[in-house]
């Protein structure tokens, strides 16, 4: 996951988006639904979810709606 938040926060956009496009951000929300025994993964899991829905232009709506959590 560290690995994957840095390159999704590069200053090219397209890895965000290539990353998003893989759905990362609906496992990420469905593994802090059932919280790990470490903050450390909490804390990587959330700083990684504000790289994802940060940048400008910002990425769709429909791609960082967390709609996985709407079902609890």
């Amino acid at each position: 996951m560290w690995a994957l938040a840095n390159i999704a926060s590069e200053e090219d956009l397209k890895y965000r988006d290539m990353i998003l496009d893989q759905g990362i951000l609906k496992e990420i929300t469905r593994q802090l639904c059932n919280p790990p025994k470490r903050l450390f993964y909490t804390r990587t899991a959330v700083w990684f979810i504000s790289i994802l829905i940060r940048g400008k232009p910002y990425p769709p709506f429909e791609k960082v709606c967390l709609k996985i959590l709407l079902r609890f």
